[in-house]
């Protein structure tokens, strides 16, 4: 027996029962439970699953600016990292607004 994710084999086992953890990454995932026998014979049944973040995953933002000290006109370089988020949005004092990558940027 096995399970595909994704259009993909994740775990086979041999024999009569399937029993196992799968860890998935969050969002929409195809799963396809399917058994087969040495004669070509195979039958499967399709899971769709739409996994959410545990709370343990709450997003994390940091940001770093260089220099270390932003004086006001001057220019400064800022990073920012972020971890389980789907958007970072920065807006600026002025109104300006800027969309990173769900990772952050710099």
């Amino acid at each position: 027996m096995g399970i595909y994710v994704n259009n993909k084999l994740v775990y086979v086992v041999s024999g009569a029962k399937l029993d196992h953890l799968l860890s998935l990454a969050a969002g929409y995932q195809h799963t396809v439970l399917e058994e087969w026998n040495r004669c070509g014979g195979a039958s499967y049944t399709t899971i769709n699953l739409t996994v959410k973040p545990s709370t343990a995953q709450s997003p994390t933002v940091s940001i770093s600016s260089s220099p270390t000290s932003i004086s006001e006109g001057a220019s400064s370089t800022l990073t920012v990292t972020a971890t389980s988020s789907t958007q970072v949005t920065l807006t600026g004092s002025d109104g300006s607004m800027y969309t990173l990558s769900p990772s952050g940027g710099t």
